[in-house]
Formats: structure tokens, sequence, C-alpha cells
């Protein structure tokens, strides 16, 4: 867990927006994977 807060919290600096977009794709697949089951 200490390691996921400190990945987020790099996530305002170099690849931020990369970061993000990860995010993004996880929620996308935590979704889809709620509703397929």
């Amino acid at each position: 867990m200490k390691k996921l807060k400190k990945f987020y919290k790099n996530c305002g600096t170099f690849f931020g927006s990369f970061c993000i977009y990860i995010m993004r794709e996880k929620i996308f697949e935590g979704n889809f994977l709620k509703v397929l089951t």
C-alpha cells in the first residue's frame, strides 16, 4: 500500500498524464469486470 501511495504522489510530477491514463484504464477495467460478473 505504501508503494502505491508513493506512486500516486509522483503522479503530479514527471509522468502525471501517463499515470492518469493508467488509473483510467484500471477504473475502466474494474467497472468492466463488475459488469461481467
